[in-house]
């Protein structure tokens, strides 16, 4: 694990438990549920990521690591667990197909969901 992905995670951890951090003090905004620490999905329609697909990279695991629910469990957005080390993962949600890109990195979806609530 590199010294910035380390940060990193610790800036979010950090974040995450901030009394503004919509995302966990007021999920009625955004209709969710925080999931946190992220984990594995085994609640969702979608499953884990199909073999062979590019979001994978390469790598054998297919698991997707879900870090908040719709209320009902409709939706559930993710970052794939293949993607689990990098610095900034891409932020996956559930589609009718299985699942689709949100985002072009965790931390973007992040920004972008709570600058559209504040």
């Amino acid at each position: 694990m590199s010294t910035l992905h380390l940060a990193e995670l610790l800036a979010v951890d950090e974040w995450w438990k901030m009394p503004f951090n919509s995302l966990l003090h007021d999920p009625r905004l955004y209709w969710t549920h925080p999931v946190y620490p992220p984990t594995y999905d085994d609640t969702s329609h979608a499953g884990p990521l199909p073999a062979g697909d590019p979001l994978l990279h390469g790598n054998d695991d297919r698991r997707v690591c879900v870090f908040m629910a719709e209320y009902q469990y409709c939706n559930v957005w993710g970052y794939p667990a293949a993607r689990a080390t990098h610095d900034d993962p891409i932020a996956l949600v559930t589609s009718e197909g299985g699942w689709a890109v949100q985002a072009d990195s965790l931390s973007e979806y992040l920004a972008a969901s709570t600058w559209s609530r504040t």
